[in-house]
């Protein structure tokens, strides 16, 4: 098994979200596997969603990592964690990319985009650098 490392960069997104409104830029920090761009390779794909990382409030992002940590269970109308949500919003129930995660023998599989496997320790470890990222906007 190949192991992944996760890592996380701020993106902005110029996009117009709001339909006959100028572009607003949102910026958010992006999953990086092993040094490329998810948000990046989902666009090539036609997805428009962003990631939550640096949008959700304080409240909901705490949540959320701990869910990509399997240690509280996926919002009641998806069955996997959210990576990608709805730009103009960031509501869920607007759409939202997904993945599913299992934990075995110390190490993370992310299914349905991957797989990718990440060792345990440093995949906790880049999610924990990620809200310091997003508490300080560096």
């Amino acid at each position: 098994m190949q192991t992944s490392s996760l890592s996380f960069r701020w993106r902005d997104d110029t996009r117009s979200h709001r339909y006959g409104e100028p572009p607003t830029p949102l910026r958010f920090l992006d999953f990086e596997i092993d040094g490329v761009s998810l948000w990046n390779a989902l666009r090539d794909r036609g997805h428009e969603e962003i990631g939550w990382l640096g949008v959700y409030d304080d409240d909901r992002e705490p949540s959320a990592i701990r869910r990509l940590l399997l240690r509280e269970p996926p919002e009641p109308w998806f069955h996997n964690p959210e990576l990608y949500v709805c730009p103009a919003c960031a509501d869920l129930g607007c759409g939202a990319i997904t993945v599913r995660v299992e934990r075995s023998d110390g190490f993370f599989t992310w299914r349905g985009l991957g797989p990718y496997h990440f060792a345990e320790g440093p995949y906790a470890e880049a999610l924990a650098h990620a809200t310091s990222l997003t508490k300080t906007g560096n």
